[in-house]
């Protein structure tokens, strides 16, 4: 799923294409990206990947951004003899700038490991070496790394490429639902299945792949299945997954994303109920709602009058099976309206009715 990311999702792609015209144009590139990037493997690839298809003759080096910009580039990209030449009095910037034949003027050097200090200290060197070296050379670039989106600025000839700048929530959402075409279910609860991993899973890409690879699992009880998650399952950097939600909250977030699919749906049912037994509701109105409410136009009619009428007989029903169909939409917009999220086996239901829903449920 790490190429569906950062290949087939437009905005991701574009934010690695950034990176790799910054650097086609000479540029140093500062990129802030959230705590936890989706595949970070697969995204510094893509981009060295960039680098060798757009013909750049550099290669990619990867350092700590602890260290002292100016001494670590000395020491590493300095032959004995250019070190030997140093004196104190000279800063690293300029002295670096000057040298013709080093290393360092033919890499990109990704500078990982950063905070918002030592940010500044690789920022200010390269501030000063890009202004020391004379226009007819080409010097060292550099990816500097900052992680948690600490507000940064660029400057001349450093272009900053920030990850929540470029990609939204929608751009997650079409994640979801380019990966939900993988799931072998009816097509509306895989439309579900995307709807609920983009609101349980919200920022966290990865932890969305994660609970598509849960599948059914994950859809009868999104709690129980993120708690597996953070328990056994690692992220592609090695780390666990941290769920930062409590419980309560990921429920509320299964309530939300069944109010966007699932209650839309019931109103529908409730319209074409009212269209297929019209004359029949009509007979029975006008009527007077427990607050006091006239009702005199069918469409004003609610399920659970629409309920009351034909467990009264007012209204017949074809089969038995109608009863209880009914029944089912009637429970589920007051839980809804209660804020309590439904079994995924009454989503499935009200998807694809009753006998779908337990083949779906049994897989």
């Amino acid at each position: 799923m790490d190429r569906i990311w950062w290949k087939q999702i437009t905005k991701a792609s574009v934010f690695t294409s950034k990176v790799i015209e910054a650097l086609v144009a000479g540029d140093s590139v500062i990129l802030s990206l959230p705590r936890h990037v989706p595949w970070y493997a697969t995204l510094t690839d893509i981009i060295t990947e960039g680098i060798i298809e757009h013909g750049i003759p550099r290669s990619v080096d990867y350092v700590d951004g602890t260290n002292d910009p100016g001494k670590y580039l000395l020491d590493n990209y300095c032959k004995k003899e250019t070190r030997l030449q140093y004196r104190v009095g000279k800063s690293y910037a300029a002295f670096l700038a000057e040298q013709e034949s080093i290393t360092l003027n033919s890499t990109i050097v990704w500078v990982e490991n950063l905070d918002a200090k030592s940010l500044g200290a690789w920022v200010s060197f390269i501030h000063e070496y890009n202004r020391r070296l004379p226009a007819s050379r080409e010097g060292g670039l550099f990816i500097l790394e900052i992680r948690g989106e600490e507000s940064v600025t660029g400057g001349k000839r450093i272009q900053c490429i920030s990850f929540s700048s470029e990609i939204s929530a929608y751009d997650k959402y079409t994640f979801c639902t380019l990966v939900s075409t993988t799931a072998r279910v009816d097509n509306r609860v895989r439309q579900y299945l995307a709807e609920l991993v983009s609101s349980v899973c919200s920022d966290d890409v990865e932890l969305c792949a994660q609970c598509f690879a849960g599948g059914i699992e994950f859809a009868r009880d999104p709690v129980a299945y993120l708690e597996h998650v953070s328990d056994s399952k690692l992220r592609s950097d090695g780390t666990h997954f941290a769920i930062d939600m409590t419980p309560d909250e990921l429920r509320y977030r299964i309530w939300e994303s069944q109010i966007r699919m699932i209650f839309p749906l019931i109103e529908r049912f409730r319209m074409q109920f009212i269209s297929d037994h019209r004359l029949e509701i009509l007979r029975e109105l006008p009527k007077e709602t427990a607050f006091g409410e006239r009702i005199e136009s069918p469409e004003d009619v609610e399920i659970g009058l629409l309920y009351y009428l034909t467990y009264s007989g007012a209204i017949q029903m074809r089969d038995n099976n109608e009863y209880g169909h009914i029944r089912v939409f009637k429970d589920a917009r007051n839980d809804l309206a209660h804020t309590n999220s439904l079994s995924f086996e009454t989503v499935c239901e009200i998807l694809i009715g009753k006998r779908a829903a337990v083949t779906v449920c049994d897989n």
